[in-house]
């Protein structure tokens, strides 16, 4: 076809779709998919939504978090938060009691995206739910909240047997400067994990806890070199001469 016909139809289907005569714009057929009775391109249209950026089809997005496929409701809650939908939290809230674990932690980061403060109370309780990564991503989002009444129940996490959990809890805890749980920290400086080991002495470095420069001193000898870089710069970071820290190393 000749390119200069191919520009003229170009031209012409431009000025069709503004002056609302073809309606097959990547937009306009993501809206109409969220009605598809698949979940599969109902899902596909709420990404395709998130990267328009297109809140008027928050309302329609809306009911589709009362969808009886679980991974519609999941896809929904995020698209929501995705599309900073903060009149939904109240909706997105009721989703942390859903009997689908997907759906509770979609809920979970979507309020954490919407910075759902209000939420807090309701997404603490979710610290004992049944599901490893409801748990993990609740920890993380009340970090993300700033929620120190979260501090003693993420604590108590430190106890959990799962190690990504574990580690989780530690972040979190050093992000809402919990110095009150630095004592529960020491036991994983013996941990059978080199990651866990190193993460606990950056941990104790940033938050300043110099009381446990002896506990530290002793990490200058474990026999991993992530945990032992860690334990130097944790040193430094509390203050501690560099000649003492060679010293250390040396005994």
């Amino acid at each position: 076809m000749n390119r200069s016909l191919l520009i003229i139809i170009g031209l012409l289907c431009a000025l069709l779709t503004a002056a609302g005569i073809i309606y097959y714009t990547p937009l306009n057929v993501a809206r109409r998919q969220l009605h598809d009775k698949r979940s599969s391109m109902r899902c596909r249209a709420m990404t395709e939504l998130c990267k328009l950026d297109d809140k008027k089809s928050i309302p329609e997005i809306i009911q589709l978090i009362k969808n009886e496929d679980p991974i519609v409701r999941s896809y929904a809650a995020g698209t929501l938060g995705v599309l900073n939908a903060k009149e939904t939290i109240p909706e997105i809230t009721k989703l942390l009691q859903d009997n689908n674990h997907g759906v509770r932690w979609s809920a979970v980061v979507a309020l954490g995206e919407l910075g759902a403060k209000e939420a807090i109370p309701e997404i603490i309780k979710l610290l004992l739910d049944e599901d490893m990564w409801v748990r993990l991503f609740t920890v993380r989002i009340l970090g993300d909240l700033d929620a120190k009444e979260a501090i003693p129940g993420i604590t108590k996490l430190l106890n959990n047997d799962e190690y990504s959990v574990q580690c989780e809890s530690l972040i979190a805890l050093y992000r809402l400067d919990a110095k009150g749980s630095i004592p529960k920290f020491i036991e994983f400086l013996q941990n059978d994990l080199a990651y866990l080991r190193s993460l606990t002495v950056r941990v104790l470095g940033k938050m300043g806890a110099k009381e446990l420069i002896p506990e530290i001193k002793k990490m200058l000898k474990d026999k991993d070199e992530q945990v032992l870089w860690s334990a130097e710069e944790a040193l430094r970071q509390l203050g501690v001469p560099e000649a003492e820290i060679e010293q250390a190393k040396s005994k």
